[in-house]
């Protein structure tokens, strides 16, 4: 809810894995979702200063594929490669970008992990850290 509004109706888990709106996007987890506007270009999301992801192959047919977007990514969908084996999760062909770290803050369990893309900074977790 939002000034007097519903933004969004559902359980915890829909509403923080398909947020209706960019505010409950922003509003629902902690780390708070990234958010970042970028443009659509040559099957491309580019950011502020020219940096680039691919877009996701789930997106390439929708028929509004030009244009400005906001993309959003969560803390836990962005990690260390070093992390991956940690987390057990399988690294997708192609889906690998170097980004250097900007600074790391060790929480116990977690550690979050800045990075500077797309001209502002991205917040990670990696949960059973490794160093880095």
């Amino acid at each position: 809810m939002r000034d007097g509004v519903i933004e969004q109706v559902g359980s915890p888990e829909d509403v923080y894995h398909r947020a209706a709106t960019r505010f409950v996007a922003g509003f629902i987890g902690s780390p708070a979702m990234n958010l970042i506007d970028a443009e659509i270009a040559d099957n491309r999301l580019v950011f502020k200063g020219g940096d680039w992801l691919p877009v996701p192959d789930r997106f390439k047919s929708a028929r509004n594929m030009r244009g400005r977007v906001a993309l959003g990514l969560r803390a836990d969908d962005v990690y260390p490669i070093r992390a991956r084996s940690a987390i057990r999760r399988r690294q997708p062909a192609g889906r690998t970008k170097h980004i250097p770290v900007s600074v790391t803050e060790p929480l116990g369990n977690e550690t979050l992990v800045f990075i500077a893309f797309g001209g502002r900074d991205w917040v990670t977790r990696m949960l059973s850290p490794a160093p880095l």
